[in-house]
């Protein structure tokens, strides 16, 4: 997600007239180059606004949050310290992946998560909604990848595709582009055919999605969009405009991805 923005800044650095310069933080700690460059470019007064990939917790008692009159914004799932957020529609993402599983009647799915805490409360809200659309989605098939090891993932796929005939998924998604290598290694040792036997749905961040190794349906979120969202967020902050609290970013398929204009 990370590099695929970065990519995105760089390419719209080189296309447009901004200078959108990006600075690498460290846990809050000053005394590394990019994070006191940062500190002195904003008590100088000589940046336009900031874009935070993540909620700024490490800055909270440094200028960078503190100042005044700077335009900010943050890629978050929610409000933080007064800045407006703009984030990918992950609730929409689990709905039109579904919906498009209803539509291949794939009945029976698993689904696959990168958490990096426990959150049972997630999980039913993901069952409840699976019954709603006329889908069947078991406990044991709604499966939490560890964000520090998406590698267990492979094991956990396997084990899931030899499940009896009639518990087996015959539809996956997964929420994490992370997830995709090692659950095209885990189907491969499982032997199981990609679409004829199983559906996935695959989570990408676009332009730069993970490498296909099995013919996986894509779904994801235009970070080049993200970006352009959040400039414009700042721009209206300059321009004295009430900033919405929260904007999500849709998701969209690859190939309606494709059909989008270049900005």
């Amino acid at each position: 997600f990370w590099k695929t923005l970065q990519h995105e800044v760089m390419t719209l650095h080189e296309e447009s007239k901004r200078e959108l310069a990006i600075f690498f933080a460290s846990e809050g700690n000053p005394d590394t180059s990019d994070e006191a460059d940062l500190l002195n470019a904003v008590e100088a007064q000589t940046l336009g606004g900031l874009i935070f990939t993540s909620p700024p917790f490490a800055l909270a008692d440094t200028p960078a949050i503190k100042q005044s009159g700077l335009p900010r914004v943050g890629i978050m799932a929610a409000p933080t310290y007064d800045i407006p957020a703009v984030y990918p529609d992950m609730t929409a993402f689990v709905d039109r992946a579904m919906e498009y599983m209803a539509a291949k009647k794939r009945r029976r799915i698993g689904l696959i998560t990168m958490v990096i805490m426990d959150n049972r409360a997630v999980e039913e809200n993901y069952i409840q909604k699976a019954k709603k659309m006329d889908l069947t989605l078991e406990p044991f098939c709604v499966q939490p990848s560890n964000f520090h090891v998406p590698g267990a993932a492979a094991n956990v796929v396997n084990l899931m595709m030899h499940l009896p005939k009639d518990q087996r998924p015959t539809g996956l998604i997964m929420t994490d582009d992370n997830l995709v290598e090692p659950v095209s290694q885990g189907l491969i040792a499982a032997g199981v055919r990609v679409p004829e036997e199983l559906e996935v749905v695959a989570h990408a961040n676009f332009p730069l999605a993970a490498p296909d190794i099995l013919p996986f349906r894509r779904l994801g979120f235009d970070c080049r969009e993200m970006i352009l969202k959040c400039l414009e967020i700042i721009d209206g902050q300059k321009q004295g405009r009430k900033s919405p609290d929260m904007t999500w970013l849709p998701p969209l398929f690859d190939d309606e991805i494709a059909l989008r204009p270049k900005a």
